[in-house]
């Protein structure tokens, strides 16, 4: 089964495909890892690296958003994710 989805970096949208559900772990800690190099050597307070997106109707998996080098303080990353649907990836500093 493949889902949509988007990549994304620091000067904004990278591209969009498709790919098959199964490779998703994969991809997440790919991801993870990056967040985790910029965690380090930024001092950010957080680093969201991935976001999953489900129908509202479906409850289904709909797209996954992939994101390099987004970096928010407490007040951003509070506002931006406390109101958006699915699930928000992220590592934070404390």
């Amino acid at each position: 089964m493949k889902v949509r989805f988007e990549q994304w970096n620091a000067n904004g949208f990278v591209r969009e495909d498709q790919m098959e559900v199964k490779d998703i772990p994969k991809t997440l800690l790919e991801f993870e890892r990056k967040a985790k190099d910029l965690l380090d050597s930024t001092g950010a307070d957080h680093v969201v690296y991935a976001w999953k997106r489900y129908g509202e109707q479906s409850g289904k998996l709909e797209c996954i958003s992939f994101y390099e080098g987004t970096t928010l303080d407490d007040n951003v990353f509070t506002e931006r994710c406390g109101k958006i649907g699915g699930i928000v990836y992220a590592l934070h500093r404390r």
